[in-house]
């Protein structure tokens, strides 16, 4: 299929970090539960210009690729669905903002 970014959603690996697996390049984004974390895998070429990884939350992470004539910044989101409980929505769209 030969992709070269893919956010996910689910990863479930607690924590905050990033890793090299063969030729990818894998960030992700969690609390201390195994539920709701985000990750981004990038392929060797895009691995090459990150400048930055921003773990915000379970939620929410951003990496920003060197790019020309701009920089480039990939955002990955959990979003809850519609039935989750309303405190978790709520905090959701606090958070995003």
């Amino acid at each position: 299929m030969n992709i070269q970014c893919l956010g996910l959603c689910e990863v479930r690996w607690p924590g905050v970090g990033e890793f090299y697996k063969e030729d990818k390049h894998i960030f992700y984004s969690g609390g201390t539960e195994h539920q709701h974390i985000v990750g981004l895998i990038l392929d060797r070429h895009f691995g090459n210009f990150v400048l930055s990884f921003w773990p915000k939350s379970e939620q929410v992470m951003s990496v920003t690729l060197k790019a020309s004539p701009f920089n480039v910044n990939i955002i990955v989101i959990y979003v809850p669905t519609s039935e989750a409980d309303d405190h978790k929505i709520d905090y959701f769209y606090e958070e995003l903002e």
